[in-house]
């Protein structure tokens, strides 16, 4: 097989930017699930609450993302799978 060119440096350097070593679809599934929940965290702290319209003029796609979190819910809740 091939020799690794990955040094100690090399690796520090990474991990200085935030490099992710491993990539996969639950991690990068909980990174836009988090930044989706501070966009509700904003929401809330403008409006008062987590209620947002299905079609918020302001930004459709949390409103979509809110009756996502809402279904999921109910289909744990119902002991179904999404």
């Amino acid at each position: 097989g091939k020799r690794s060119f990955m040094t100690g440096k090399r690796i520090a350097a990474l991990d200085k930017l935030g490099f992710e070593w491993s990539v996969s679809k639950s991690c990068s599934h909980d990174k836009k699930w988090y930044e989706w929940y501070k966009q509700l965290k904003c929401y809330k702290a403008k409006h008062g609450n987590c209620r947002v319209p299905e079609n918020n003029a302001d930004n459709p796609q949390l409103g979509r993302w809110v009756q996502t979190q809402r279904r999921q819910y109910k289909l744990l809740k119902e002991g179904k799978r999404s």
